[in-house]
């Protein structure tokens, strides 16, 4: 008790009440790298991942030199979990995506011309049979003075032309053109549409013209009939044929109904592709009749051939119904989809399953253990051609569909590369020269 009667607090509480601001300094910091060192709450699955992707999102968003748009951050996560699967599937951000459905939709026609520089002027080249163009008149040889309205100087971007012609399907699109070798001008309305662009290209070839030579481009859904039209052409054209050459050089691919097709031009088999998906497959057979199953085929390959052309390669292979000439494929042997998404305007390619040859050879590019890359198709004779030939080649099969006067005009024109006129083919002469001899055809059992 103190002098007034009260009773005084135990020592231990006065000394709280005079530690009391510092103490409570301490705690607070303590508490703050507790909180600090304890697992934060991000929100989503963890199995998944969410709570790890939205943890670098706001760790992004609150410490990037910068910072960074969360839709790009978002497109980004999408290619790049796309990007771990494989070198082929990938993702669409919202520009891309917009515009591959332009293209896989037909959003953008055209009016159904080839068109190049003679001189610095631009020409049509080439008007493509039943198309817009040729409806409304367009011949091969015009000038094209203005699009629209807008003049077409002389020395134009081919760029340029081609973003004037190209539009939404079922516009129109007004035509200031020069004839061919002549000053008459004349006025073309076109209405944009579209149109089929040959896939294949074919000629005789050889001393006698009795080699049919096809060369196709890509695999369009109908590029396996206009293989069988190009062949029945060829060997009613030459009275018959000693041999053909099926150009696959520097075909990307595309559709797998027509690669098994184009198998089934030169061979009938109850197996000419094997799709593997995980413990599944899927087996696939010609379907028609063969144009030619007993003539003898020589099939060019290289490094630009990919996916459908290696399906063709390898059964063909496989069968012995063919000798592949040239050097090895790209390798791309696998299905693939392409998702849209339904939370966001983008969307996916995914790699489905993988292509085998009838035989079980993977056509998908790998590596080995060593580091050296596996799969592709490998040609029976293997034979280089350099750049310079390939740009050769590349003049040679836009030219073969032109007219002789147009040709001798894209050959005079010092800004066109002119192809030698004692150019040689060296993968396509090899291939001739297997075809004087006796064709080999010995069937594999799958």
């Amino acid at each position: 008790m103190n002098m007034r009667g009260r009773a005084l607090p135990p020592r231990r509480a006065w000394f709280l009440i005079y530690l009391s601001p510092a103490l409570l300094a301490c705690l607070a910091i303590a508490g703050v790298i507790y909180v600090r060192q304890q697992p934060r709450d991000f929100g989503g699955d963890h199995e998944l991942g969410e709570d790890s992707y939205r943890e670098v999102m706001q760790l992004i968003e609150e410490h990037h030199v910068t910072g960074v748009d969360r839709d790009e951050l978002i497109y980004g996560a999408l290619d790049g979990m796309a990007a771990v699967l494989d070198r082929h599937s990938r993702g669409y951000d919202k520009e891309e995506w917009q515009e591959f459905q332009r293209s896989s939709e037909g959003r953008r026609a055209g009016i159904g011309i080839f068109f190049g520089t003679l001189n610095g002027l631009a020409r049509t080249l080439y008007v493509f049979p039943g198309g817009p163009a040729e409806k409304s008149g367009f011949r091969a040889g015009d000038r094209l003075c203005s699009i629209d309205g807008n003049k077409i100087p002389q020395g134009v971007k081919t760029s340029f032309v081609r973003d004037l012609i190209l539009g939404p399907a079922g516009s129109s699109i007004d035509f200031e053109v020069e004839t061919w070798k002549s000053s008459e001008r004349r006025h073309l309305k076109v209405t944009r549409g579209f149109y089929n662009t040959p896939s294949v290209v074919a000629e005789r070839i050889g001393p006698e013209k009795k080699i049919g030579y096809i060369h196709l481009k890509s695999f369009k859904n109908k590029s396996d009939v206009e293989v069988s039209l190009a062949l029945r052409r060829l060997l009613k054209e030459a009275n018959g044929l000693e041999g053909a050459v099926l150009d696959l050089r520097e075909n990307l691919g595309g559709s797998l109904q027509a690669a098994v097709g184009v198998v089934g031009v030169f061979m009938k088999t109850d197996l000419a592709l094997v799709s593997s998906y995980r413990e599944y497959s899927r087996r696939y057979p010609t379907k028609t009749a063969p144009v030619a199953p007993d003539l003898p085929l020589v099939v060019l390959v290289n490094q630009g051939s990919a996916s459908a052309s290696e399906i063709v390669a390898g059964a063909l292979q496989d069968y012995r119904r063919a000798i592949i000439v040239g050097t090895n494929s790209y390798g791309k042997g696998v299905v693939q989809k392409v998702f849209p998404l339904k939370t966001r305007p983008a969307g996916v390619k995914i790699t489905t399953a993988y292509w085998l040859t009838p035989s079980g050879r993977v056509l998908q590019r790998n590596e080995d253990k060593g580091g050296n890359h596996v799969g592709g198709i490998i040609p029976d004779l293997h034979v280089i051609a350099s750049r310079q030939d390939m740009q050769y080649l590349f003049e040679y099969w836009q030219r073969i569909p032109l007219a002789d006067d147009i040709v001798r005009a894209m050959q005079e024109d010092e800004n066109n590369l002119k192809v030698p006129e004692g150019f040689v083919d060296p993968q396509l002469t090899v291939a001739l020269q297997v075809l004087a001899g006796e064709p080999v055809r010995k069937l594999v059992a799958p």
